[in-house]
């Protein structure tokens, strides 16, 4: 009995032994499994905590490019727009607004370039008078600005015109008094040459003639006029201006058409203009008759003045 308790003791404590080997393995691979779990998450929360960073610092840039975008919507003048709209896309290009910012700078760089072409068609035509050419210039200026091309309209060969004589501030203007050898001859024409045309068929009346075929000549006559409103900038800076229309009149005595004749003012010439064309286009006339029948008038010269009070 003595030897089989023995060798009992001896397999229980070979299986003792056998058992607590497996436990060890188990456990050692369940803590390998559990650091490689743990080094795996760790893993995965690093590299997703990357484009989380990225995404919270995005929307602060692109938060000041919408807010940037909003202000420069809300610019009125077209120059200043264009011109940050340029500073827009040199800041922010890879914003969530960069797209429709390029839209609206690319229309707006359209308009500016066929605006330029204009003028630039305007100023280098022969024929064109000095006031027309420094009315699109200015009109030019109002829609875009001069910082767009500095250099390129300072090489523009236009120079102001001098303002006349009753425009200036205690100015001397006065009209040198006709010798009575010249009659009624006007001072570009030759005394003692032959008279014009209308001269010789005028009567007294100096709206109603007799033409060269005979006929019964009564010229366009206002009936209602309309006074111009005064530019309101130009009043307050107490700019003054004279402004010549030639202007086209229908059988019915309403206008058709106006052309700018000439234009002497310091600064707001396209204002003075757009005031003047007004005022014409609501002026009333009388049309002009042949033999009783009413015509088309053209080219029936208007002048409007805008002086302060002084």
């Amino acid at each position: 009995m003595t030897g089989i308790d023995q060798d009992t003791d001896q397999d229980s404590d070979q299986d003792t032994g056998t058992l607590s080997i497996s436990e060890r393995k188990f456990a050692a691979l369940v803590m390998c499994g559990l650091v490689f779990v743990c080094l795996l998450t760790l893993f995965l929360i690093a590299r997703s905590h990357v484009p989380v960073l990225q995404t919270l610092a995005a929307p602060d840039d692109d938060t000041k490019a919408r807010t940037a975008y909003r202000r420069i919507l809300g610019e009125t003048h077209t120059g200043l727009r264009l011109a940050r709209f340029e500073d827009f896309l040199v800041y922010y290009p890879d914003s969530s607004v960069a797209p429709a910012a390029r839209i609206q700078y690319g229309v707006l760089q359209l308009h500016e370039t066929r605006a330029w072409a204009r003028l630039s068609e305007t100023v280098y035509t022969l024929d064109v008078s000095i006031e027309d050419k420094t009315g699109a210039r200015d009109r030019y200026l109002e829609s875009w600005g001069q910082l767009l091309r500095m250099d390129q309209l300072k090489s523009l060969p236009l120079s102001d015109p001098p303002p006349p004589a009753s425009l200036l501030p205690d100015a001397l203007a006065y009209q040198a008094s006709l010798s009575k050898y010249t009659g009624r001859v006007s001072s570009r024409k030759l005394a003692g040459g032959p008279k014009s045309r209308s001269l010789r068929y005028r009567r007294q009346n100096r709206d109603t003639y007799r033409d060269v075929y005979g006929q019964d000549v009564r010229e366009a006559r206002i009936r209602r006029a309309r006074k111009p409103i005064y530019p309101g900038r130009a009043k307050r800076r107490g700019i003054q201006a004279i402004v010549v229309l030639n202007l086209d009149i229908d059988e019915n005595g309403y206008v058709t058409d106006t052309h700018v004749g000439k234009v002497v003012a310091r600064r707001y010439r396209s204002d003075f203009i757009r005031a003047a064309r007004r005022a014409a286009e609501r002026t009333r006339f009388h049309p002009r008759t042949i033999d009783g029948e009413p015509v088309v008038t053209r080219n029936f010269k208007r002048t409007y003045r805008f002086l302060t009070d002084t």
